[in-house]
């Protein structure tokens, strides 16, 4: 009798279960800070070097993060219209698409 009863409640649970799925979310939108640095990180590594003062910067070279948010914002004040919505295209397109694979981590 036990048993019946457990496999009784063990179909009620799996065929009356809610569907809880939840559809796959696509971010909003993405930063123009962010983009800048995926898709232009050398860009924003020469203006980093230019902050530090020194001749040549990558993510290896100490107190370089500190530097990113600034840089990224100068650059960001000095680009014309035109490279901003370039940027924005871009985004859209990758938030679309998914990441590119040579941006997406291993």
């Amino acid at each position: 009798m036990y048993c019946i009863i457990q496999d009784f409640l063990q179909w009620v649970r799996n065929t009356w279960r809610k569907n809880n799925q939840t559809p796959k979310s696509t971010p909003k939108q993405y930063k123009l800070s962010d983009l800048l640095w995926w898709l232009r990180r050398d860009v924003v590594l020469k203006e980093i070097s230019n902050i530090m003062g020194l001749e040549k910067v990558d993510t290896n070279t100490p107190g370089w993060f500190e530097h990113r948010m600034l840089a990224t914002q100068k650059i960001l004040d000095n680009m014309m219209d035109d490279e901003k919505k370039e940027l924005r295209r871009k985004g859209e397109e990758m938030r679309k698409n998914g990441m590119p694979e040579e941006l997406q981590r291993k």
